[in-house]
């Protein structure tokens, strides 16, 4: 049985018309689609774990090295029983090379998670490729983030990294749910049609 107000595929009338996706349900093709929930709230966790990424950059910028020397001081004493001259050669160089990782980390963490925010909104656009894409970037921006989780640093950094992975991945998770999916199917219907 069909109703009188929803056309049916193939009919002549001027309405929106529909294609079908597998299993049936409509997809609209005539007129504007609108962006579920998931797709926003899944580029927002994105947006904002590459924002916690960027936080990490500037976390790092303005205190430097001297937000190590807690942690190599403690390294120190657990390791030598005793912490070296402040100006010592080799807490110098420890300190030196725990903030070279450090903001190593943090640009890549940075770029990876910049360019995932790109390939989000791009997904946003209603692109598929772009969302199987942002698979990728997201499992190099997190492994980043899960090596510093993993490493000894700053908790301000700690945290910030944890919260881009947590938020990041649910975001990823948002954009490949089935209303997500049916919205990129919309959206490519869209396209085809024009």
């Amino acid at each position: 049985m069909t109703s009188s107000h929803a056309p049916m595929a193939g009919s002549s009338d001027n309405g929106p018309h529909h294609a079908f996706a597998q299993g049936g349900e409509p997809l609209q093709t005539g007129g504007p689609v609108r962006v579920p929930m998931t797709v926003n709230a899944g580029v927002l966790g994105i947006a904002l774990g590459a924002l916690s990424a960027l936080a990490v950059l500037v976390l790092l910028m303005s205190q430097g090295k001297e937000a190590l020397r807690p942690i190599v001081n403690d390294i120190f004493v657990s390791e030598l029983g005793f912490v070296p001259k402040e100006s010592s050669a080799l807490i110098d160089s420890t300190l030196q090379s725990g903030y070279d990782t450090l903001w190593l980390r943090a640009i890549v963490s940075v770029v990876f998670g910049l360019i995932a925010l790109g390939f989000a909104l791009l997904a946003r656009a209603g692109r598929n490729w772009a969302r199987i894409t942002l698979i990728l970037f997201v499992l190099l921006a997190g492994g980043v983030w899960l090596l510093d989780i993993t490493d000894i640093g700053p908790t301000p950094v700690l945290a910030l990294d944890a919260v881009g992975l947590v938020v990041t991945l649910v975001g990823l998770v948002l954009l490949w749910l089935p209303a997500s999916g049916r919205y990129i199917k919309q959206r490519k219907a869209l396209r085809r049609q024009r």
